[in-house]
């Protein structure tokens, strides 16, 4: 008697490019369960999830990567370009990050932010995945920890929205002062530098 063959594995094709503000639904499900989506081009896209989310334009490299062994499944390619969004079962459109500020040198959100967290809550509890990405200031007493202080500030933020009740996948990556806002000396500026994205993927 033939034994069922296994589901094959399959990703889906990104073609030579794609709109930026938008994810698309890069593996399925039950394939998300034994594979991560890894990005080598983090400035450009992130993985959560099934999702392969792109978040500026140029060049997009990600691997598909088994979570046991980490052993590479798949590598997709394309070029995020500007343009408008066609929502399909596979692609949905992406709104602007909700952001979280931070008091200085620290991972404290703001009093403001912690409620545009919890506004965001209910949205979150709905997605398909999250993605949350920490940043630093550029100057001063952040310099010398900017990566490892924006991935505290990134993991606050998922602190703050599991707490909410939001148990969906939520995607940390930490890039500490290579995105800036502002290049400004102004410590009122650099606050503004001091913050986490949270992109909310439906």
């Amino acid at each position: 008697m033939a034994t069922p063959s296994a589901t094959p594995f399959v990703v889906t094709a990104l073609g030579a490019t794609r709109i930026n503000m938008s994810a698309v639904r890069l593996i399925t499900d039950a394939q998300s369960k034994k594979y991560i989506i890894n990005s080598l081009t983090p400035k450009v896209c992130l993985g959560s999830a099934k999702n392969l989310a792109f978040i500026n334009t140029g060049r997009c490299i990600a691997q598909v990567v088994r979570r046991s062994n980490g052993k590479i499944a798949a590598t997709v390619r394309t070029k995020v370009t500007t343009g408008t969004v066609e929502a399909s079962e596979e692609v949905v459109p992406l709104l602007a990050p909700t952001v979280a500020y931070f008091n200085g040198g620290t991972a404290l959100v703001k009093a403001s932010s912690k409620k545009d967290i919890a506004e965001l809550a209910a949205a979150a509890r709905n997605a398909s995945s999250i993605i949350v990405t920490g940043h630093s200031g550029n100057m001063g007493g952040e310099r010398a920890n900017m990566v490892p202080l924006s991935q505290k500030r990134a993991t606050a933020v998922r602190t703050l929205l599991r707490n909410r009740g939001v148990n969906k996948t939520i995607a940390i990556w930490s890039f500490g002062a290579s995105f800036p806002v502002t290049n400004s000396k102004s410590n009122k500026e650099q606050d503004l530098n001091r913050r986490a994205e949270i992109y909310i993927i439906p």
